[in-house]
This record gives structure tokens, C-alpha cells and sequence, in this order.
């Protein structure tokens, strides 16, 4: 063998050694890294664990759910005439009380109508009043002709009695006495028959009178009637409740008996909220419920449960007792969140939601030990779960720190060192 080989040998040899001995460097140094950043990340400290503390008092189960307000008994108010909507005076879900003026019709019918029979009874003031003047014309004239033939009569009856004491002296012939006797009865005849004239056109003047005013009196009757009539255009409550439906527009034209109106009275509302079967199951009646409207709690209770399941869900009637709901705005349909207490449980242990995975199971926690400042691993049972509570049933007590599920199962088996 060559010398020149011996050292290419020699050299590849010393170049081995030094890729081996670079690579074992490169990989103890990665494991010195990979080893450093485990310490790292094995540490942790107390401010940034998630800690809730175990608790001992009353425990509330509460229901969360969403649902309606319906109506047992709607009363319906009815149009009692015909015509156009002109204004709208209540909103739905407003609480009106008896008399509360709702909305208004108008009817150009009714208009014209009454503006007919007001020029009927305009004319019929007018002829009155021309045939009382004309009456009063003929009344005077007739009484001053009866005053002239009483004044004639009284003259010519003075004249006869001289006449009668010149006869008895023989003055005048009796035949001149019988004549002026004669013109005497004639001209009585003719004033008695003049102030019966007069009292006939009195008798006849009171009659058109009474005639006239029975004419007018008819005609206000109907007035009076058709006022009843426009009256009844404004539609008013008949009872106090809470506007659940309004079935009419602005410039729509209602028929006579049209639903208009559609009312409640406060006993008639309740509230329907649709439960998950699984915690329906835990509803009894007589069970506490509080819904949320317009950002205020209306109080009630269950009053059944119903024994149908849709789609996973059970209806619960809620019932609820007010003097008035105005406050509420409560209306058919209206969607709102109620909360329904099951039960309270006195001297139970609890802690914050958050340190489970789910209700009414068994699971692994991470327990922070404040003497020694280390993380302990227990079991615990938990029962159901409640305005962001949840019940331990066992494995842990009053004061003790346990570790939030979330940052728990990042961790598996093996905690961080918790540092100061």
C-alpha cells in the first residue's frame, strides 16, 4: 500500500470521528434544551392558577329556559258599525283599564246624514218662524176688525137705547127703533163672528206649534240616534287588560262585527317555557319562577308539567297573579327567559362551576395544598349544576382550593411546581 493512501485512510477516519463526535454534541445539546424547556413549562405560578374555593351553604337548583306568553281567554272586541280606521290609539301589550278609548272609526254616511237632518231642522225653524209672523200679521189684523165691530156695536147700542127712550115719548115710530134694533143684531152677529175668527186662528197658530215642534222633536230623536251611532265609532275597552292583538290599519275600512280588538284579562295570561326533557324531569308544581321582562322579574310558579315530549322538549305552564301589568308590556307570543327553582338544598357543599366538566359526574381534580404549596390529584362526585355553581356530593370540603377544569386537563398526570 501506498503511502499517499495510508493518509487518505488516516484522514477519513479523523473526519468520521469528528462528524460522530459533532453529531452526539448536537444531540446532547437538544436534549439539555428539550430537558430545560420541560422544567419550564412545569412551572407555574399561584397567581396564574385557576382556583375555586369549596363552599358550604344553601345550594339552589335553578332551570334556565326560554318561552311565550299565551292567552287562555281572549275577549274580542267587535266593531259595532262600518267605516274607515282613522286613528289608532294603543299599542299591543299595553294594559288599558274599562272606558280606555282604543281606536276610531269615521263613516262619511253617518257625516252626511247628520248634516241633512241639522238643514231639515234649520228649514223647519225657518218655516215656523214664517208662519208665526204670518199668523201674528193675521192675528192683529183680526183683532183690530174685532175691536172696530165691537167699537161700531158699542156706538150702535147707545143709539138704540136713546132711540127706545124717544120712542116711549113718541118722539120717533117705533118702525125707526125696529131698524136700528136690527142693524144692532147684525152688527152683534158680526163681532161675535169676528172673535170667533180670532180664537179659531189662535187654535190653529197653537196647533201648527205643537205640529212643528213634534216635526223637530222627531227629527232630534233621529239626531240623537245617529249621535249614539257616530258614538259607537269610538271604540273603547269594555274591561280592564292587556292588548294582546290589534287586527286593523290606518285607513282600513272595517265591516259591522269586524274583530278589531283582541284583549286579555291579567288572569287569563300565562307563560309557557319549553324544558329540556332530562331537567323537566326535576319540575314539580308549585316549583318557584321568576321571568325576565323589559329588564324587571314577574313573579310566579309552576302550574303543570306537561306529560308530551317535542323534539326533546317539555312545555311547563307558568302561572302568575297581577293587579296590573302595565309595567310589562305582556303580550301574545312574547318571547322571554324565565328561571325555575327546583329545589334548595341547605348545608350543601358546592364550588364554582368551573371545576367541572359536566353535572352529575365523577371526575379527576387538581387540589392546591396552601400549607406546602403543591397540587394534589383527588377524586370528586359532582351533582347538578346551577347559576354557575356546581353540588359536590363527596370528595372534597369546605376551604379547599380546586383547580378549573380547563387548566386541569392540560396537565394530565403530571402537575407544574408552583411558584411563589
Amino acid at each position: 500500500m501506498k503511502f499517499e493512501d495510508i493518509q487518505k485512510q488516516v484522514a477519513n477516519k479523523r473526519k468520521n470521528r469528528m462528524v460522530i463526535l459533532f453529531t452526539s454534541a448536537l444531540v446532547i445539546l437538544t436534549i439539555f434544551i428539550a430537558m430545560g424547556l420541560m422544567l419550564a413549562q412545569k412551572k407555574i405560578s399561584k397567581n396564574e392558577l385557576q382556583l375555586s374555593h369549596v363552599e358550604l351553604g344553601d345550594f339552589t337548583e335553578i332551570i334556565v329556559a326560554n318561552g311565550q306568553f299565551k292567552n287562555r281567554y281572549p275577549s274580542v272586541i267587535p266593531t259595532t258599525q262600518e267605516g274607515v280606521v282613522q286613528t289608532i290609539l294603543v299599542d299591543e301589550g299595553q294594559y288599558v283599564t274599562r272606558g280606555t278609548p282604543l281606536l276610531t272609526l269615521s263613516n262619511d254616511n253617518f257625516d252626511l246624514k247628520k248634516s241633512q237632518l241639522q238643514n231639515q231642522r234649520h228649514n223647519s225653524q225657518l218655516e215656523l218662524e214664517l208662519k208665526n209672523a204670518r199668523l201674528a200679521l193675521e192675528t192683529v189684523q183680526q183683532q183690530t176688525e174685532v175691536a172696530r165691530l165691537k167699537g161700531e156695536y158699542d156706538v150702535l147700542q147707545a143709539q138704540f137705547r136713546a132711540q127706545q127712550e124717544l120712542a116711549n115719548k113718541g118722539i120717533i115710530s117705533k118702525l125707526e127703533l125696529m131698524a136700528t134694533e136690527v142693524k144692532l143684531r147684525n152688527m152683534q152677529r158680526q163681532h161675535t163672528l169676528a172673535a170667533n175668527t180670532l180664537s179659531t186662528m189662535n187654535s190653529l197658530h197653537n196647533k201648527e206649534e205643537t205640529l212643528w215642534q213634534l216635526k223637530v222633536a222627531e227629527i232630534d230623536k233621529e239626531i240623537d240616534a245617529l249621535n249614539d251611532d257616530i258614538n259607537e265609532l269610538n271604540i273603547v275597552a269594555k274591561e280592564d287588560g292587556q292588548i294582546q292583538k290589534i287586527n286593523a290599519k290606518l285607513g282600513e275600512r272595517l265591516t259591522l262585527g269586524a274583530p278589531v280588538i283582541e284583549l286579555s284579562k291579567n288572569e287569563d295570561l300565562y307563560f309557557v317555557a319549553q324544558i329540556p326533557e332530562r331537567d323537566a324531569q326535576r319540575i314539580q308544581p308549585q316549583n318557584q319562577a321568576n321571568i325576565r321582562v323589559n329588564s324587571k322579574w314577574l313573579q310566579g310558579q309552576v302550574e303543570r308539567v306537561s306529560p308530551n315530549v317535542t323534539n326533546g322538549f317539555v312545555d311547563v305552564y307558568i302561572q302568575f297573579s297581577l293587579n296590573n301589568t302595565s309595567q310589562y308590556q305582556l303580550k301574545q307570543d312574547l318571547s322571554a327567559k324565565v328561571e325555575i327553582t327546583t329545589q334548595v338544598l341547605d348545608n350543601t357543599t358546592f364550588s364554582d362551576k368551573r371545576i367541572a366538566n359536566n353535572a352529575n359526574t365523577e371526575q379527576s381534580s387538581w387540589f392546591y395544598n396552601q400549607a406546602d404549596n403543591s397540587l394534589v390529584k383527588r377524586n370528586i362526585k359532582l351533582g347538578e349544576i346551577s347559576q354557575q355553581k356546581v353540588m359536590i356530593v363527596s370528595g372534597a370540603q369546605p376551604g379547599e382550593l380546586i383547580v378549573s377544569f380547563e387548566q386541569s386537563k392540560l396537565w394530565g398526570d403530571t402537575p407544574p411546581k408552583v411558584v411563589l
